[in-house]
């Protein structure tokens, strides 16, 4: 191999490894684990409040959409509960989307997860991922948010 030809495959190498460790490149689907709650305890009687939950999705670029290819409701024993996706859904760039766990549903148990797997067509940012709990009794009120963590 001439000089040339070595630098040049040397070049492409280099390019093909920087791209590979950008999340969203082409190809490589990534998933990101979210945990959330479905109950919170409180007072000293450990008793319970029943939580809705909420998952948003935000893509983060302003110039490519990123596809949603599985959202996974996971109970606290790892099982899949319930996919929200029966086909793969495309955010536009600065888009968002929202998946909903009814207060009244205790499938989760009460360390449940979502499991969120996308792809990009290029290098993007980084999405934003997050559960948002939000529960009432009477006129006391709690809400929190739980960020997701990428899976390797």
């Amino acid at each position: 191999m001439s000089g040339l030809a070595g630098r040049f495959v040397c070049v492409l190498c280099l390019i093909t490894l920087l791209l590979a460790a950008v999340p969203g490149h082409a190809g490589s689907p990534r998933s990101i684990y979210v945990p959330v709650y479905s109950s919170v305890v409180y007072g000293n009687k450990e008793r319970t409040l029943s939580l809705t939950t909420m998952l948003s999705v935000r893509n983060t670029d302003a110039r490519l959409p990123v596809t949603l290819t599985e959202v996974r409701y996971v109970n606290e024993k790892g099982q899949t509960v319930r996919n929200y996706l029966s086909a793969p859904l495309l955010l536009p760039p600065l888009g968002s989307a929202r998946f909903i766990v009814d207060e009244r549903d205790d499938t989760g148990g009460l360390g449940p997860s979502f499991i969120v797997t996308w792809n990009a067509a290029g290098p993007i940012s980084p999405l934003l991922v997050q559960g948002v709990m939000i529960g009432t009794a009477g006129t006391q009120g709690i809400s929190f948010i739980t960020e997701g963590r990428p899976l390797p």
